[in-house]
């Protein structure tokens, strides 16, 4: 009797056991197939960088005002021309400031001859110190008048102080202009600087010399490079993000300045890693998963994850190249679901 009690309850324990693995084994087997699609787990490169938005902004840029006022009697550029250093641009009204240059000369010319004479005669005892003294001051005077107008016509003709391009011209000939004025803005554009910040966790990690990508809307498929050539002293306190500006060549002028752009810049080298699609992620309180294809079956594979994008995510353990998981379909999977591999 106590064998046979012993057999029954022997048997009892062994159906509480096996009979949810059986019951899980048969379901499985019961269950119809998924229809997924798959993809490869694949092998890539990965470099750690940052992305923020950028002003453009000219190395030299100015509004071009007068230093005298006056009447415009020649304009010599057009809107939006290319001018080199020293290019003239405007001529105000010079006639009068001539008529005194000439006159200043010839005083000059008269004092030249008269100080020659006064110092032959001083040295012949004819004249005293006192006169050839005089002659030398008047002398020093027309030279300093000659200089003093002739500076006040350089004034009176504007040139290009470095080489850029012009903007809209802003004056008309036979116009009265006064310092306050602008006549056009002048914007120097090769090279061509950009004023970005990152934020202040990546202090380490930034250094004069450094590459950044740049990419404009207005050309959204060309992109420009530039180097760090300068890194602000401190952190903004509103915002704890860190200011750096970079430069990049502009020769073809197609970046103007004022202009918003999008700034790459790397953090570190570049590395080997396992990438694979977004969509092949899944997700619960557990942590990160996806399901790897084996014999035509679905089973779970726990992941750690690095960076991620739009379209891919970097895969830092679990998973190596090559192998085969689920890219679409994740949400009907279930461990040992039988799949079925749709295009």
């Amino acid at each position: 009797m106590q064998k046979t009690t012993k057999v029954i309850f022997t048997t009892l324990l062994a159906l509480i056991f096996l009979t949810p693995a059986w019951a899980k084994k048969q379901q499985a087997t019961q269950m119809p197939p998924v229809v997924v699609s798959t993809t490869t787990a694949q092998q890539g490169t990965y470099q750690e960088q940052t992305t923020s938005t950028g002003s453009l902004a000219a190395l030299q840029g100015i509004a071009l005002k007068p230093e005298s006022s006056g009447r415009i009697t020649a304009i010599h550029f057009k809107s939006g021309q290319y001018v080199t250093k020293n290019t003239p641009l405007v001529q105000i009204y010079p006639n009068i400031l001539q008529a005194q240059l000439e006159q200043a000369q010839a005083n000059l010319k008269l004092s030249e001859l008269t100080y020659a004479r006064d110092a032959k005669l001083f040295k012949e005892h004819a004249v005293s110190q006192a006169t050839l003294d005089t002659a030398a001051a008047n002398l020093k005077a027309y030279r300093g008048k000659v200089q003093e107008i002739q500076a006040q016509l350089d004034q009176n003709l504007i040139k290009a102080p470095f080489s850029g391009k012009l903007g809209l011209r802003q004056i008309s000939l036979g116009d009265y202009i006064s310092p306050s004025d602008t006549i056009v803005n002048l914007e120097a554009l090769d090279p061509i600087r950009i004023d970005f910040s990152v934020p202040e966790v990546y202090l380490s990690k930034v250094r004069i010399g450094k590459q950044v990508t740049v990419q404009s809307d207005a050309y959204p498929k060309t992109k420009f490079t530039g180097q760090v050539d300068s890194i602000e002293s401190l952190v903004n306190q509103n915002t704890r993000s860190l200011d750096i500006r970079a430069t990049l060549s502009n020769k073809d002028h197609k970046l103007l300045p004022g202009m918003y752009v999008e700034v790459t810049m790397p953090l570190g080298p570049k590395e080997t890693v396992v990438k694979i699609p977004q969509t092949a992620l899944a997700s619960d309180t557990n942590g990160y998963f996806v399901y790897k294809v084996e014999n035509q079956q679905a089973v779970r594979a726990s992941v750690s994850i690095g960076h991620r994008d739009a379209d891919n995510v970097v895969i830092t353990k679990g998973l190596k190249a090559g192998d085969t998981i689920v890219s679409t379909g994740t949400n009907k999977v279930y461990p040992g679901a039988h799949l079925v591999i749709g295009k």
